[in-house]
């Protein structure tokens, strides 16, 4: 058995252990509000976010005041909605945004907020704010995501990049949420023609010697659906470059053929020159013998 003192030792630190964890006075009337921390909404829909008050432990505490923020992308807050308990609502979009269950007269333990029209620019961080009259506070923090397909545009690139190599692309821009998991190129007469060249979100066209007249077709998913754009694009036909093996085959043809004009000229103009020899020898006027003279001539050195 145990000594006295030993036992009064161990009941005195079993005290002390069970003081440690009993709830203090502040604790016990905390103001305690509970919601999500994160609510998911599609595009155009309406969403609620929940928030609630834990019921009050004293009669003679009430709410107040119930009030909604909005933290921008900057990290600034905005107020979405506000409630008081002898004035009622004040929101700034009432066609759009209300409270679920606040009422005149009501207990205003719930204080969840419905958003309708959901878009893109609703996606933040709000807060929920409880105020009841002994200047207590509670609040508690929500996600809301907004999520939606694709929504696509199309931007044509066209211009002179490096060696004076003309570049024209075509870039799909989509903004959605989650993010896209793939771009989808084709044309509306079906899949792309040889000279385009899809790479990801980029589409690549390379000029050829026929005028282009086509529309492309930009089709991106994501994990709620999928959206697309086309655009129209009509590039003049533009000689392709040649390679080494066809540029040196084409250079040889220039040469042979201005190597067969120079000696087709030479040929005829010697030949003319021959001519031109002839005819001033048979001609009196050009220097050559008169053919009386050689009548004469002939005449003479016949016999009588």
């Amino acid at each position: 058995m145990a000594p006295p003192h030993t036992l009064l030792g161990l009941t005195l630190l079993l005290r002390l252990l069970l003081l440690s964890w009993a709830p203090t006075r502040a604790e016990a009337g905390k103001v305690v509000v509970l919601a999500p921390t994160e609510v998911h909404g599609s595009l155009g829909s309406t969403v609620t976010l929940p928030c609630h008050l834990q019921p009050l432990e004293s009669k003679t505490k009430q709410v107040t005041q119930i009030r909604w923020k909005r933290l921008d992308p900057l990290g600034d807050p905005s107020i979405v909605a506000e409630f008081y308990w002898e004035q009622g609502p004040i929101i700034p979009e009432p066609d759009r945004v209300e409270f679920k269950a606040a009422r005149l007269g009501a207990d205003l333990l719930d204080a969840s907020l419905t958003i309708r029209e959901l878009s893109p620019g609703d996606e933040a961080n709000y807060t929920c704010e409880v105020h009841i009259s002994t200047s207590q506070m509670g609040s508690a923090l929500t996600w809301l995501r907004v999520f939606y397909s694709p929504q696509v545009s199309i931007a044509l690139y066209d211009d002179i990049g490096q060696q004076s190599r003309r570049e024209t692309k075509l870039t799909c821009d989509a903004r959605s949420n989650p993010e896209p998991k793939s771009y989808d190129w084709s044309t509306t007469t079906g899949p792309l023609p040889p000279y385009a060249v899809p790479q990801g979100s980029r589409l690549l066209i390379q000029l050829t010697e026929e005028f282009i007249n086509t529309t492309f077709i930009c089709r991106v998913s994501n994990d709620v659906g999928t959206g697309q754009e086309a655009m129209r694009v009509q590039l003049p036909g533009s000689p392709q470059e040649l390679s080494p093996s066809r540029s040196a085959l084409r250079i040889g043809l220039c040469v042979s053929g201005i190597v067969f004009v120079a000696m087709l000229g030479a040929l005829v103009y010697s030949r003319v020159r021959r001519q031109a020899r002839s005819l001033s020898c048979m001609s009196p006027e050009l220097g050559g013998p008169d053919p009386a003279d050689m009548d004469t001539e002939a005449r003479a050195g016949l016999p009588p």
